[in-house]
């Protein structure tokens, strides 16, 4: 799995800064200005959608084929995936976490309350892209699995545009803070877990 991992970053810093610099550019926007929903939520969502690319570069290159020769089963193949697409996702958070919280501070308006909330927001919607896309790539393949993807970037955008209009935080306003932060949080994890195991699935029967 560790060999996985490490070929997959490997990939990501070869084919996929641009994908990093757009984040970084986007996250350094947001700052600029209150209404900035959308630069919080693009990164992350442009970032879920790596595991997309290097699943599209392995076919491309046979890998997978080549690595049904190595001591690696399906699932750890399919996890490394998940495991690596989670990372890029966490660590963009983090970072757009840290640089919220600094505006917000410093403009006299944080409050844990609707910093949690937009953060929960933003990582829930940002787990569907991943999540609605790589089953179907791994049941079918990148080319016959992509109309997933396009499927996928206009659910995200329409729901993504809901919830800047209604400016990220009234969406939980029918909830206490903390109970709606752990129900994002639970069915975000929850949903893309349930297409963890699902992938597995596909992967295995496709192969079989």
């Amino acid at each position: 799995m560790k060999g996985l991992l490490l070929k997959d970053w490997y990939m990501i810093m070869k084919y996929c800064k641009a994908y990093l610099l757009i984040s970084l550019v986007f996250i350094g926007v947001s700052v600029m200005g209150d209404d900035n929903f959308f630069f919080i939520l693009y990164p992350c969502i442009m970032c879920g959608m790596i595991p997309t690319t290097l699943l599209g570069y392995d076919e491309r290159s046979k890998w997978d084929q080549y690595c049904a020769a190595l001591p690696y089963t399906k699932a750890e193949i399919v996890s490394s995936k998940y495991l690596i697409g989670l990372a890029t996702q966490v660590g963009i958070l983090l970072l757009s976490a840290v640089i919220q919280g600094i505006r917000m501070r410093v403009n006299g308006v944080f409050s844990w309350e609707s910093f949690g909330s937009i953060l929960s927001v933003v990582a829930t919607i940002s787990l569907l892209a991943p999540a609605i896309t790589l089953p179907p790539m791994f049941r079918w393949g990148v080319e016959k699995g992509r109309m997933a993807y396009y499927i996928s970037i206009g659910l995200i955008c329409a729901i993504s545009a809901f919830v800047v209009s209604i400016s990220g935080i009234t969406l939980l306003g029918a909830l206490p803070s903390s109970s709606a932060m752990l129900l994002l949080g639970l069915a975000a994890l929850a949903t893309y877990g349930v297409s963890w195991y699902l992938s597995i699935l596909f992967y295995q029967k496709r192969e079989g």
